[in-house]
């Protein structure tokens, strides 16, 4: 996936961030499979898609954070 990088007001690009891109990617594989999985079970029925997420939970941003900024510290990427 690739992010726009933002632009400062004088418009020169901010710095990359390579633990949001870190966590983004992770975090979108993970919804987007999540997404596919429950398309391919429901047939597009509001009913049918809260029963999916009921057995099978949609993935949070907050546990994603949560686990990978251990993973990340792990890593030695932060100072």
């Amino acid at each position: 996936m690739h992010v726009k990088r933002r632009l400062r007001r004088d418009g020169t690009p901010c710095a990359v961030n390579l633990w949001h891109q870190y966590l983004m990617e992770a975090y979108w594989s993970e919804a987007w499979t999540w997404q596919q999985g429950c398309d391919a079970t429901c047939i597009g029925y509001v009913s049918d898609e809260a029963l999916y997420a009921e057995s099978t939970p949609r993935p949070r941003l907050k546990d994603f954070m949560v686990r990978l900024s251990v993973e990340w510290q792990d890593r030695g990427a932060v100072a």
